[in-house]
């Protein structure tokens, strides 16, 4: 498969060696998977998305970023599916080709595309939970009192990335996260004196998602300083 969708690339197992590498030897690097794109009926199966990922798990990704789905067009189009074509022949699976081409044209309806999209997306999402690695490159976390903020803010950004890929609407959860992460103190410091629940963006539902990171500060010199 890899040889036919990227035949002057390195094969997957060079990559994975890669990763294993640099995460062993170079732990401060973030490194991680562009699972993209995820062609459809090649690559896009329960067995397929659960081995890439927890290979890459293995190796030492911290993140996988995916994108099922892949657009065709013009001579793009004319060229892949030609390919496309022959390999299902030599391989022996001549009536794979068709089940990709009837799939391939009721992708230029937007609604068949945006189904697709969050159902693969959510399957994705699942099975990165459950080998506990993430779906967007970790950010940059300061040593001061905003480090809390950050990691709660980052908590609500994933929550809203995942949610808006599979079709959901989480504006309360984006907003939360960027005023969050410019706050002049600390969660803790701002719980601490009564000040956080009066944020209006601090909901019950927002408050329950990011009580991990309220950490009160254990002196007054701390408070003072957060």
């Amino acid at each position: 498969m890899a040889n036919f969708l990227e035949p002057n690339a390195s094969p997957p197992e060079e990559r994975l060696k890669i990763i294993k590498l640099i995460s062993e030897n170079y732990p401060k690097i973030h490194i991680g998977v562009n699972f993209m794109p995820i062609v459809p009926i090649l690559e896009d199966t329960s067995n397929n998305l659960n081995s890439v990922i927890e290979k890459s798990k293995e190796a030492g990704a911290e993140f996988i970023l995916f994108s099922p789905g892949m657009t065709l067009r013009d001579s793009q189009a004319k060229f892949f599916l030609q390919h496309l074509k022959k390999y299902f022949q030599n391989g022996g699976n001549p009536q794979l080709y068709d089940t990709f081409l009837k799939f391939y044209n009721q992708g230029s309806s937007q609604e068949v595309n945006k189904k697709y999209f969050a159902k693969k997306s959510l399957e994705i999402i699942k099975i990165c939970q459950k080998f506990n690695i993430k779906t967007r490159v970790q950010r940059w976390y300061p040593s001061d009192f905003r480090n809390s903020n950050y990691k709660a803010a980052e908590k609500l950004f994933t929550l809203a990335y995942e949610n808006q890929i599979i079709g959901k609407n989480s504006k309360d959860l984006y907003w939360a996260a960027m005023h969050m992460q410019n706050l002049p103190r600390s969660l803790g410091s701002l719980d601490a004196c009564g000040e956080l629940n009066k944020l209006k963006y601090i909901t019950p539902k927002i408050r329950k998602i990011i009580e991990p990171y309220i950490k009160h500060p254990n002196t007054m010199e701390k408070y003072l300083k957060k």
